[in-house]
């Protein structure tokens, strides 16, 4: 708060620029006892509104992370005595990610007013994110939207495949039955066992990358899974104790420096 002594000492220039910073408005060609007070009462609302906000916010979780809420951020009442918070980086990019205009929570559709409230709410406090109001009225993005879903949901699934034919891999001593010819895995025949390793190998790295130009988030999640099924591997008997440890450490060492790549 400022005293009297402030309003003797502050020229009239500092006292607007005070003003500006605090969004006071209408300050042109006012007195300093003017600018005095307003800015008194600007640092008194604030104090409250702080208060209450510390109170309000004391228990709230952000319903999509789950992690602490705090102001600034978006609140959505859909019925009464029933509410849902969520952190301004959370909900808006869901709905930017998704092209999905309905609460996570209840599915009910957002109204305008409460995604226009929404993007107000992003821009008065920085946040440099897209209309989400202009998102619900764009079919063709929300359309994109959805065929990038399914075109991602496609290479998650085949890589969960994939993944787990690394992992067949691994559990097995696989020199006691690759030289026996071809064989049928999930309804795929391969020359020998070999080319088995050969095929997901790559068809891994080129699907890996597919995915990671859609969603990077989940390619890189799927990869750090392979790797870490592949450090396990390490710890399986057949692979220090079989009469073939060197040959399949080596076979081991080479699935690893295929995988292991930055996606």
């Amino acid at each position: 708060m400022l005293n009297i002594v402030d309003l003797r000492h502050i020229n009239v220039v500092t006292f607007r620029k005070m003003c500006k910073i605090r969004g006071i408005k209408k300050y042109t060609g006012c007195k300093k006892e003017w600018m005095f007070e307003k800015i008194n009462l600007d640092i008194s609302s604030r104090k409250i509104q702080n208060f209450w906000r510390r109170r309000f916010y004391k228990d709230a979780i952000d319903s999509i992370s789950f992690d602490d809420v705090y102001y600034p951020c978006f609140i959505y009442k859909p019925l009464e005595n029933k509410i849902y918070f969520y952190r301004l980086d959370t909900i808006i990019p869901y709905i930017i990610k998704t092209g999905d205009v309905r609460d996570p929570c209840t599915r009910i559709p957002y109204t305008d007013n409460e995604l226009k409230s929404l993007d107000r709410l992003a821009k008065n406090h920085g946040y440099k994110y897209k209309s989400t109001f202009k998102i619900k009225g764009n079919s063709n993005y929300v359309r994109r939207i959805q065929e990038r879903q399914n075109i991602v949901s496609t290479l998650e699934f085949r890589l969960s495949e994939i993944s787990q034919n690394i992992t067949h891999i691994l559990e097995n001593n696989i020199f006691e039955w690759e030289d026996n010819g071809p064989f049928t895995l999930h309804n795929i025949t391969y020359t020998n066992f070999r080319m088995f390793i050969a095929e997901n190998l790559t068809e891994y790295r080129i699907r890996l990358r597919s995915l990671h130009r859609y969603d990077s988030d989940s390619a890189i999640r799927i990869h750090e899974s392979t790797i870490e099924k592949i450090e396990r591997a390490k710890e399986y008997p057949q692979w220090t104790e079989s009469p073939t440890f060197p040959t399949n450490w080596l076979s081991l060492k080479r699935i690893i420096e295929q995988v292991n790549f930055n996606v």
